[in-house]
């Protein structure tokens, strides 16, 4: 079987395709014992692996989420987005009245 080297570096999405492929193939009524047996052995290892890709895709997310919460308890600042205007800024609107190159 050599899927079974290769599922560890599928995609999620690519080993629940092949899950679906594998319970649609046991359905079958041309599937002897043994080639269902083979493929529930195969569909075991894919949902062991797809697990721990989920796991360590939470693990990352927890702490990215961990990181970010650090960062507002501590005060860090984020980073500024407020924009500093010139005072000798001219809006190019003459309807503009504050001073803006848009209006409200």
């Amino acid at each position: 079987m050599s899927n079974k080297s290769s599922s560890k570096t599928n995609t999620i999405q690519d080993n629940i395709e092949k899950l679906d492929q594998i319970v649609e193939d046991m359905q079958s009524e041309n599937i002897s014992l043994d080639e269902s047996f083979e493929k529930y052995k195969e569909g075991i290892i894919l949902i062991k692996n797809t697990n721990e890709q989920i796991e360590k895709i939470e693990t990352e997310v927890k702490k990215l989420e961990e990181e970010n919460l650090s960062d507002l308890e501590t005060g860090k600042p984020e980073e500024s987005t407020n924009i500093q205007i010139p005072d000798d800024f001219e809006s190019n609107d003459s309807n503009s009245d504050n001073g803006l190159p848009f209006s409200f």
